[in-house]
């Protein structure tokens, strides 16, 4: 699911470590992502 979304997978050994699996969701959550942010540039261009 990670990989579909542009973000490494590995973001999800953090998750195994308490404490720090909520400061992972917390910074998943409000990251930018960058396959939306692709997404979004194309839409732009498309729209010119």
């Amino acid at each position: 699911m990670l990989a579909r979304l542009g973000i490494k997978p590995l973001w999800v050994l953090l998750l195994v470590i308490p404490g720090l699996n909520v400061l992972a969701i917390w910074a998943f959550a409000y990251a930018r992502w960058p396959r939306y942010e692709e997404a979004k540039r194309q839409a732009l261009q498309t729209q010119r």
